[in-house]
């Protein structure tokens, strides 16, 4: 069943496929779970909550994404990495259904588990970071928000370099965080050097990073409230290309 249950998940050509098996695999991963079996059981809750948020069937999504919180801790111990990896993803869907209260904890342990078991200076903890430092960024918080980003933004520039596009993501993520407080200049350098690395990412791989767009989108309208006009936003965008290698 977990088999079976895969793929890609939240394309909505595999949803007809999917809903006819959905009942069946929730059936076996509680049978397993009640058994102790831990792999592929959390796999399988995990391709399925998947698959129900996508739906946007959040009730199931969060009672699957915790029965796999559970039976990882009942399994791994609750300091295991993949408590920590749960408890992130748990606390993701609550922050998409707006639940950041309940969202909060669990990101703040994920970060704890993943710090205390792999080091602080780990691209698990960066991920950690950013992720409670978005839910801080929405609930206006935004001193201790851009601390956890620019850590973030430090353990993957020492682990991966300068250009890697994780980087860029974090990079991008701070970008807007300083925007709100109204720091453009800051803003810009960041959002810039983002665009830069998805354009070299798209010279070497040939086809567009899934960032890029959403990156674009933040630096034009960074430039926009700037000030600047359309032909000298598309002037800057084309040297970002250039600086990138692209024509």
């Amino acid at each position: 069943m977990n088999a079976v249950v895969s793929g890609d998940i939240q394309h909505p050509r595999e949803w007809l496929r999917l809903e006819r098996l959905a009942g069946h695999a929730e059936t076996v991963a509680e049978a397993a779970a009640a058994k102790g079996i831990v792999d592929p059981t959390e796999r399988l809750m995990g391709g399925l909550g998947v698959y129900f948020s996508a739906r946007a069937d959040y009730r199931r999504a969060e009672r699957l994404s915790r029965a796999r919180l559970a039976s990882a801790e009942r399994g791994r111990g609750k300091d295991h990495p993949n408590v920590a990896i749960h408890s992130s993803n748990l606390a993701e869907l609550l922050r998409i259904i707006n639940r950041l209260a309940e969202a909060e904890p669990l990101m703040r342990r994920a970060l704890s588990i993943d710090e205390a078991f792999l080091g602080a200076r780990h691209p698990s903890v960066a991920r950690d970071l950013n992720n409670l430092a978005q839910l801080l960024q929405v609930t206006d918080r935004l001193t201790e928000a851009e601390l956890l980003m620019r850590r973030a933004v430090h353990i993957d520039e020492a682990g991966y370099g300068p250009d890697h596009p994780g980087l860029a993501m974090y990079r991008a993520n701070l970008a807007v965080l300083l925007r709100v407080p109204h720091r453009p200049t800051e803003a810009e350098t960041l959002l810039r050097r983002a665009v830069v690395i998805y354009f070299r990412s798209d010279a070497a791989n040939r086809h567009a990073h899934p960032h890029r767009d959403a990156a674009l989108r933040h630096y034009t309208r960074l430039l926009t409230e700037m000030g600047d006009a359309p032909d000298t936003i598309q002037a800057k965008i084309a040297a970002a290309r250039a600086e990138a290698g692209l024509t």
